[in-house]
């Protein structure tokens, strides 16, 4: 079964940091990163960044100048978020 998991955080929090140790962008000095109990070490960097996805930020206010009928979407998902980042 796959899972979603959303990183959300405010500038500088180290979202872009997690996800450049995640995709093994950057090796780490001390420590390890488990996904399912698996050290991402040991997996193959193919099949690693074959099983991640990214998708990129959008800010809000870029979401504010959508279409009309998309308006209600962005409101609802707004609404969700900004609880998540105080």
């Amino acid at each position: 079964m796959a899972l979603q998991v959303g990183i959300v955080g405010r500038t500088g929090s180290g979202k872009s940091s997690l996800l450049s140790a995640m995709f093994r962008l950057v090796e780490g000095a001390e420590g390890s990163i488990k996904v399912d109990g698996v050290n991402i070490a040991a997996v193959p960097l193919k099949t690693l960044r074959k099983s991640l996805a990214i998708i990129p930020q959008v800010p809000f206010s870029s979401l504010e100048r959508c279409p009309p009928r998309q308006k209600s979407r962005v409101e609802r998902l707004k609404a969700k978020v900004e609880p998540l980042l105080t």
